[in-house]
């Protein structure tokens, strides 16, 4: 498999949310280290999704008049989602663990995201441009049996 990218720049709208989900689902169901693992076809989708529900409501409030850019990057060894976002930043590791027997408000789709991924990096650059770079290694993935 060669190195493949995509590169979507949306405004801060949720109305993109559920085709991007789509979209994301689509390509890597069609690349043979997903094509067949449902489950980490959901989880994928689940965290890519998690990541930008929490930059449109929490960097930029539900204000429309932002924007976000998305880079989905696959190469042999790793699958990265990188989102950049020009909102309010934060610090990941303020943010507390989820009480898993008694779930309440907020830090479950951090928690479910850091389960997920093998690299999780958050910076804010100093033009204001938030980055958050999430990997998922490749190598030893094996496919569902179903």
């Amino acid at each position: 498999m060669k190195n493949i990218s995509a590169i979507i720049q949306v405004s801060s709208n949720i109305v993109f949310i559920r085709p991007l989900d789509l979209f994301v689902r689509q390509v890597l169901k069609q690349l043979k280290p997903f094509s067949k693992n449902e489950q980490l076809l959901d989880s994928l989708e689940l965290i890519f999704n998690e990541a930008l529900v929490n930059i449109l409501e929490h960097a930029y409030q539900s204000n429309e008049n932002g924007k976000v850019q998305i880079t989905i990057h696959l190469e042999p060894e790793q699958l990265e989602f990188r989102f950049e976002d020009w909102g309010r930043s934060f610090d990941p590791d303020s943010i507390p663990l989820p009480n898993l027997d008694e779930p309440g408000d907020g830090g479950l789709g951090l928690w479910f995201i850091r389960q997920t991924v093998d690299e999780m990096h958050y910076t804010t650059e100093p033009s204001g441009k938030n980055v958050l770079r999430l990997v998922k290694r490749i190598s030893g993935i094996e496919e569902d049996k179903d």
